[in-house]
């Protein structure tokens, strides 16, 4: 929160889950192709999954990246967080929840 007060708005977005949610997709697409055409028995099929193979070990590579890069994400918040104002943020929402709340009553 302490460089550009943008974490809040950047959790929001949910981009390392959605980044993710995308890999763990294409990973079981490419494996349920893969067991179609190991099903088929035929040369061309041979070809296909040794293509597909290669895809999605680049594709789990990639996510693995993404995940390395995650990892260092979130512990490079631990350098650029104050503290102090992150106890004051808290405050503020429970704040503003007792207000929610009282408005409800």
């Amino acid at each position: 929160e302490k460089l550009l007060r943008q974490n809040k708005d950047f959790d929001s977005l949910h981009w390392f889950q959605s980044i993710d949610q995308y890999y763990e997709s294409n990973l079981a697409e490419l494996q349920s192709k893969m067991d179609e055409r190991r099903k088929a028995k035929k040369d061309k099929a041979e070809d296909e999954i040794t293509t597909m193979r290669l895809t999605k070990n680049k594709t789990d590579i990639a996510r693995r990246e993404f995940e390395l890069l995650y990892f260092a994400f979130r512990s490079s918040r631990v350098f650029f967080t104050d503290r102090q104002e992150e106890r004051h943020d808290d405050e503020e929402e429970e704040e503003e929840e007792e207000e929610e709340e009282e408005d409800e009553v």
